[in-house]
């Protein structure tokens, strides 16, 4: 009996300490394939920086600077060169556990982002089990009518049609547990059309967590 007990309070332990990983902790534990820029002593000099309320200014491996912005409990920030950002942030299970997402933010020209989950041993999950991702239907308006000869039809028809190409960017709020898609590709098209597309496109989404999941509000 005494050996099970042990067994239990060990199990025990070694879960409550996994679920007390803050962000920072994690952060530093993260394989360097799930961030090849920084190494484990760059990671690890970006927050001391922050613990010491010093710029987080590190070297990264393609000689470029990162810097980290923010530092929470369950939110990191980075600019991660000149063309990228990435944000993590540490999510709460039903279970008790806890899930760790990630997004990386592209700029080329205009941002467009990719989100990824783990467990906080970084084992990869997948994505869908955890959020529906928007496509470009999702921030368009439909008008009420759909009849071939409507002037308001036929614009929004090549409102949608100048828009070919899905770039979406998603961004952590880092004071809560909701995320918000951003629909970039109006910028992408460029100027001349974004006053044809404007009056039929929703610019952003905002999704809540709940129940394991990122809803849509």
């Amino acid at each position: 009996m005494k050996k099970y007990i042990t067994a239990f309070v060990l199990s025990l332990f070694v879960c409550l300490s996994t679920n007390a990983q803050t962000a920072k902790e994690l952060f530093r534990a993260m394989p360097d394939s799930i961030l090849p820029l920084l190494s484990a002593n760059n990671r690890a000099d970006c927050t001391d920086f922050m613990d010491s309320k010093m710029k987080a200014e590190v070297v990264n491996a393609f000689k470029e600077k990162t810097v980290m912005n923010d530092m929470t409990a369950d939110y990191i920030s980075l600019n991660l060169s000149e063309s990228s950002t990435w944000q993590m942030k540490i999510l709460p299970l039903k279970d008790g556990t806890k899930i760790i997402c990630i997004i990386n933010t592209a700029f080329g020209p205009v941002a467009d982002s990719r989100i990824n989950f783990y467990t906080t041993t970084w084992e990869p999950r997948n994505t869908v089990d955890f959020i529906i991702l928007p496509t470009a239907d999702d921030f368009f308006k439909k008008p009420a009518s759909s009849d071939k000869n409507d002037s308001t039809y036929n614009a929004y028809i090549k409102a949608r049609q100048s828009c070919d190409i899905d770039l979406i960017k998603l961004d952590f709020n880092k004071s809560d547990f909701t995320l918000t898609a951003t629909y970039t590709t109006p910028e992408f098209v460029g100027k001349a059309n974004t006053k044809d597309i404007t009056p039929y496109i929703i610019s952003s989404i905002s999704y809540n967590w709940s129940n394991d999941r990122f809803e849509k509000k």
